[in-house]
């Protein structure tokens, strides 16, 4: 028992470690989901009013005809207003890195600030051309070094055919004084926390921020989709679940968040150093086991005294307990409304009953024990039984319900309400059997008396049928010889009437009407 006890400090510390473990995960998840919404949130906020940026640029006409005009005259003093206008836009937005003016073919007709990326802005105008919409590019580094992004705003007039595109501003957007701070700061009190935006390229996973603990420019640090073990691999990999745990670019086991970052590629990835979290929980578990094993060994001397007091009343309190428990039980099988029975699977002997069933079939509970539940059925019945005893042995059922004709012992045939409930070992198989039984034979007589009382009644409603037939067909003949007799009076060819005692005439014939020329 003590080695028990012993043994349970460890489990119910490694069960602390488990707990609080999943619990600081759980945590972590939920910060690391709050820091991931809030910054992406923040992003896409940034992009949408780059785009809508775009969106005025794009929706100026006095901006698209002033290019057309530019690109006719081909000199870049008939454009000097929309240069002012370009590079106001510039001095006015300092995260506008360069601004350009491209025409309808992608000729570089302006610009101010840092050169253009030609070979990546190109694609970008075929797309706004084709699309007639504001195009944004991926992160690209420039030759400082610095993130930047292009955006495309497609210059568009009224013409013949429609509205038709004149021109291209492209500006060139300091993604990284904008947003590598909100990417790289840290809301949360923690060593290891941090933010990666990342992209798929290729088959590649492309980190377009600096890591916090790697000394790497931005754009620089690529992991292959090979190595699904990283947790970038896995966020890029995986559709439904946010949250992931596996190693980082370091190779160190992490857990993380991410979130697409809607209208691009990215994903915004947040991540925390898994020994980070569990460094506090196996700290506050040793602390924890220590005083809990000392602890322990003092109960253990106070526990080794009052073992056998303890004992002593447990075995008092169970065996008062199943005492109730026995009468309990006792008086319920005693119940006089329902017989029940208990008999064995493997014999079909009763094993045990109770007064009613003794009243019921007229055995004792003695002469039960030598009997089986097949000797005191009627044989008729026998199939019934044998069919619900089938259905229990093989599994499919653990009741069987029916009516059945029970043999008592004068030799007088009874019918019963017969239920049967098994009780299963361990292994499945049955272990015994409890049937009650309740005598229906009243009602079956009634049943019984009913069913002859309808029968008579049927066969006097009959008769009494054939008797109104018999009696209709007299009242037609009576009826026919009635008409007859009337005829042969009122039209007979001499007259003939009925007088009373005092001479008047009660009835007379229509022949008589018409010798005496009287009326009815």
């Amino acid at each position: 028992f003590f080695t028990l006890l012993l043994l349970v400090v460890p489990f119910l510390t490694g069960l602390y470690l488990l707990t609080e473990t999943r619990q600081a995960e759980s945590n972590t998840f939920d910060n690391l989901s709050a820091v991931t919404e809030l910054k992406k949130q923040q992003i896409e906020r940034w992009l949408a009013e780059r785009y809508a940026d775009g969106q005025v640029l794009s929706q100026s006409t006095s901006l698209a005809e002033q290019a057309e005009q530019l690109q006719k005259e081909s000199s870049i003093e008939s454009g000097t207003e929309i240069v002012i206008q370009l590079r106001s836009i510039r001095r006015a937005k300092k995260y506008i890195k360069s601004i350009s003016l491209f025409g309808a073919n992608g000729t570089l007709l302006f610009n101010d600030g840092s050169a253009p990326l030609l070979t990546e802005i190109q694609p970008l105008l075929q797309r706004a051309k084709a699309t007639g919409s504001v195009q944004r590019s991926d992160l690209e580094l420039a030759p400082n070094g610095e993130t930047v992004m292009h955006v495309v705003a497609p210059l568009k007039q009224a013409g013949s055919r429609g509205r038709i595109i004149s021109g291209f501003v492209v500006h060139c957007v300091d993604f990284h004084q904008e947003i590598m701070p909100i990417i790289e700061q840290w809301p949360l009190l923690s060593r290891t926390g941090e933010s990666l935006l990342i992209q798929r390229r290729g088959d590649e996973v492309w980190h377009l921020t600096s890591p916090r603990h790697l000394k790497a420019p931005p754009l620089s640090q690529r992991i292959p989709l090979t190595q699904t073990s990283r947790i970038s691999v896995k966020a890029i990999q995986q559709t439904a679940n946010q949250e992931l745990s596996g190693t980082d670019y370091r190779g160190v086991d992490a857990l993380g968040v991410y979130r697409p970052i809607e209208g691009t590629s990215w994903l915004l990835l947040a991540k925390i150093d898994r020994d980070e979290i569990s460094q506090p929980v196996w700290h506050a578990a040793f602390w924890i086991f220590t005083i809990a094993i000392v602890a322990t060994l003092l109960i253990m001397g106070i526990l080794t005294l009052l073992w056998r007091q303890r004992e002593n009343a447990h075995r008092l309190f169970m065996s008062t307990e199943q005492t109730k428990l026995d009468q309990l039980l006792q008086q319920f099988f005693n119940l006089p409304f329902v017989g029940m029975a208990i008999f064995s699977p493997q014999t079909g002997n009763f094993v045990r009953t109770n007064e009613r069933a003794s009243q019921i079939t007229g055995y004792s509970a003695e002469e039960f024990s030598h009997l089986t539940w097949n000797e005191i059925t009627h044989p008729d019945d026998l199939d019934t039984i044998r069919n619900h005893m089938r259905a229990i042995y093989a599994g499919k059922s653990d009741t069987g319900a029916f009516e059945q004709r029970i043999i008592r012992k004068d030799g007088s045939i009874i019918f019963i309400n017969s239920d049967i409930k098994c009780i299963r070992a361990a292994d499945g198989k049955v272990d015994y059997l409890i049937g009650t039984a309740e005598d229906i034979t009243q009602r079956k007589h009634d049943e019984l008396a009913l069913r002859i009382a309808n029968t008579k009644l049927k066969k006097n409603q009959e008769e009494l049928e054939e008797q109104n037939a018999s009696l209709r067909h007299a009242k037609s003949a009576l009826e026919e010889s009635r008409s007859r007799y009337v005829s042969l009076y009122e039209f007979a060819p001499a007259a003939y009437l009925s007088l009373s005692p005092t001479g008047a005439i009660e009835r007379i014939n229509h022949t008589g009407l018409v010798l005496l020329g009287l009326k009815r």
